[in-house]
């Protein structure tokens, strides 16, 4: 059974790199197949993950807290209406609720799991009581740390000090060396981020390969 499946597997490579040929009926099949099971196991994780645990078992038949536990019922239902334009008012409500709780996950996770700990990890740098490495190189990280941060974040700044009159506006030519080297350390970011995921994908194609390559060597060695 398992051979079966590394066949299968195979042939489904070969139709998606086909494409390399141009588009062609093959290619379209697999990726029609990809879009249907990857459909299919998203609904049966929806079911089973979200409306099962989440939707269907906390209701409380008959119990003190009933009427509390068909509020998201109430509330899909009324989302629902969004398909029908006579009542799609009613599914406002949970719409808004809906952007509301996520609006509010996203600022306090970007708050407190990345600029909190961003700036905690600047300051940490600078308490060289809690460096295991020398206090010189500690000490230099964190300036180094500290100067790319600030010089970052005054790259997405676009406002200058209003110039006096007679007198040449310094700060703004020091902001935009700052900003020069804020963009070369978001052009440095984005370059690793982009090698990462380059990187990755290029693994799972050798990984393929190397798959290939074996199921070859079991046609043409016997």
């Amino acid at each position: 059974m398992t051979t079966f499946w590394l066949f299968v597997g195979f042939f489904l490579s070969l139709m998606v790199l086909s494409y390399l040929v141009g588009d062609n009926p093959m290619f379209r099949l697999a990726i029609y197949l990809f879009i249907g099971v990857t459909a299919g196991y998203l609904a049966v994780m929806i079911i089973y993950q979200i409306i099962l645990p989440k939707l269907v078992l906390p209701i409380k038949w008959g119990g003190e807290y009933f009427l509390w536990s068909l509020v998201p019922w109430a509330l899909s239902i009324m989302l629902v209406t969004r398909l029908f334009p006579k009542v799609s008012r009613l599914g406002n409500i949970p719409l808004a609720y809906l952007v509301g709780v996520s609006s509010a996950v996203i600022i306090s996770g970007a708050l407190m799991g990345t600029l909190a700990t961003q700036v905690f990890s600047v300051i940490n740098l600078f308490d060289l009581d809690r460096q295991t490495q020398g206090a010189f190189w500690s000490l230099v990280e964190g300036v180094y740390v500290l100067f790319g941060t600030v010089s970052t974040l005054l790259y997405f700044q676009f406002f200058a000090p209003k110039e006096s009159p007679g007198k040449p506006n310094r700060l703004g030519k020091w902001i935009k060396v700052l900003r020069f080297i804020g963009q070369i350390f978001l052009s440095m970011t984005l370059g690793a981020l982009f090698a990462g995921a380059y990187l990755t994908a290029l693994m799972a194609m050798i990984t393929r390969i190397n798959e290939l390559g074996y199921v070859f060597w079991m046609i043409f060695s016997r």
